[in-house]
């Protein structure tokens, strides 16, 4: 009975730490497509003629690939709030790119590791395979963790770097309405997060399995102990 109780513990949290990395996975996934959208800009100039003002719209948004500007018409050069001196230097956001990419495969490498370990039955049967597997698979997890979340950061504290610095200083002209970080930049912020709590239900799941098997060793000696006595 007791045997039974704790292969289902074991079924449980194998099976959770399974699906929060299976998560992340598709997080990050979401996050690194190439239509993705990591932020989004919606601004405007106004048109030289100050007694019929019209504002030409300008919207842009960045994924971790390219930058994507659309407007309303060609603007003339003094209007241009995107210009080539600026989104030319796009270093930082390859870094971020391989940050991202890096994560991603230390991520899957995690997931196909644990998954063939669960789902081959000769795996699960040798003990030290298994207490192998589960901490190469948390180190795997708070690795990928650690560099998901550091082109996160690196992205926040680089993005608006492709605003022509004019923008700012004529607020009044270039009417910024939007400059925010978007969706798919918080679906690679939570891909951080699962893997994380990934590695930390790994840790309890590999606790929770060699106890277990001292528990199981300290049952067989005490049977055999009462086996000589008798």
């Amino acid at each position: 009975m007791m045997e039974c109780s704790t292969n289902n513990t074991f079924i449980a949290f194998r099976v959770s730490c399974i699906i929060l990395i299976a998560i992340a996975l598709v997080l990050q996934g979401i996050s690194l497509k190439k239509d993705a959208r990591w932020d989004q800009y919606v601004t405007g100039a106004v048109q030289a003629d100050i007694r019929n003002p019209k504002v030409y719209q300008i919207k842009a948004y960045q994924s971790l690939w390219r930058l994507t500007v659309k407007s309303d018409e060609y603007l003339d050069e003094d209007y241009r709030v995107y210009v080539d001196e600026y989104t030319s230097k796009t270093e930082w956001r390859e870094e971020v790119l391989r940050l991202e990419l890096a994560g991603m495969g230390l991520g899957s490498l995690s997931f196909s590791a644990l998954v063939m370990a669960s789902l081959v039955p000769k795996f699960l049967k040798i003990k030290k395979l298994q207490i192998t597997d589960i901490l190469g698979c948390t180190i795997l997890c708070f690795t990928s963790a650690i560099l998901i979340f550091s082109g996160v950061v690196k992205y926040s504290e680089n993005y608006q770097t492709i605003l022509n610095p004019i923008v700012k200083e004529y607020e009044w002209f270039y009417h910024m309405t939007d400059n925010t970080l978007a969706m798919d930049f918080y679906f690679a912020f939570g891909a951080a997060i699962f893997h994380f709590f990934g590695g930390v239900s790994l840790i309890i799941h590999l606790i929770m399995f060699m106890r277990s098997g001292f528990k199981k060793d300290e049952t067989k000696v005490e049977t055999i102990e009462v086996q000589e006595l008798a």
